[in-house]
């Protein structure tokens, strides 16, 4: 019996081993393959994953191994704006759950769970470190309070790390060594870094502001050598006028630079533009991926591949 539960153990453990070295080593031809990609029209619909289970307001997307882990806001009352600005915020938290969501790519679902706390319960934008999906989960509001959770893919069990003054909308995590956080609309970014004598064992050690918004930053992924790639989205209104675009921005990890853009103008069936929020690039058969699931309530995972 002993041996038994050794071979399991050591089974698990080679998986994820795997795992990490597999995204390690796409992460870098993702980032080598995007000065190619000049246009939208590179980038071919090849498959939809129906998801036949409600999935509310999407969030963020991620995938270890054969499966997709989604985050998702399942609002019970939508926050309410303020006549006049209350203890600094513009509105109040609303009321809510926090979700992710694990299913494989037939869009099966095969397992959920709730994420947060009272009126933390936002969950955002995610990253895979290698072995734990990190997870931010902040109250519905901007500047409002955050708790960061890290999750293990495997038995989806969650465990509390920090908490943030600030409402943060996603994080990317650099290694298993620092972890990024973007807050509302990433207009500053946070990062901590691994500390043994503090009591999570991390710590704050820079904030600094995005130094280009052309994109509202909703998810965004660790691409190696200090590259992160992010999908987000802007609107801006003229009078009556709306108009929003999407798109991927390659950045730096050690000063924010942007590397690389590419606005994305595709909609869903339903009309939504395809960077709003989830976002999952990988390499498949030697060529690049972007997985979307912007659609609320009802996801389809949108999956594109370039030529």
């Amino acid at each position: 019996m002993k041996f038994k539960c050794l071979a399991v153990l050591l089974a698990a453990v080679s998986a994820l081993v795997a795992q990490k070295t597999a995204a390690q080593n796409d992460h870098g031809e993702i980032a080598r393959k995007l000065p190619g990609y000049t246009s939208e029209k590179q980038f071919t619909l090849i498959d939809s994953i129906v998801l036949p289970f409600q999935t509310f307001h999407t969030q963020g997307l991620t995938k270890v191994g054969g499966y997709y882990f989604l985050t998702a806001v399942d609002v019970k009352r939508w926050p309410e704006k303020y006549a006049s600005p209350v203890d600094g915020f513009d509105r109040d938290t609303g009321e809510g759950i926090g979700r992710v969501f694990k299913f494989d790519e037939s869009g099966k679902l095969v397992g959920q769970i709730t994420i947060g706390e009272k009126s933390v319960y936002h969950p955002g934008g995610i990253d895979f470190d290698g072995k734990y999906i990190w997870i931010p989960v902040c109250e519905y509001r901007p500047h409002g309070n955050s708790t960061v959770y890290r999750m293990d893919p495997q038995t989806m069990g969650v465990e509390k790390m920090w908490d943030v003054r600030d409402a943060l909308g996603a994080v990317v995590c650099v290694g298993n060594e620092e972890v990024i956080g973007m807050n509302w609309d990433a207009e500053q970014f946070y990062k901590w870094a691994r500390k043994a004598d503090t009591h999570h064992g991390w710590e704050l050690i820079s904030k600094e502001s995005n130094p280009m918004l052309t994109f509202k930053i909703q998810d965004a992924k660790y691409m190696g050598d200090t590259m992160m790639l992010c999908s987000g989205l802007n609107r801006w209104k003229h009078g009556d006028q709306s108009f929003a675009l999407g798109g991927i921005q390659l950045m730096r990890t050690d000063g924010y630079q942007t590397l690389y853009q590419l606005p994305l103008t595709i909609k869903t069936p339903r009309g939504a533009s395809i960077c709003n929020n989830p976002f999952f690039p990988e390499i498949k058969n030697g060529k690049l991926r972007l997985s979307f699931a912007p659609d609320d309530d009802h996801t389809v995972v949108y999956i594109y591949e370039g030529h």
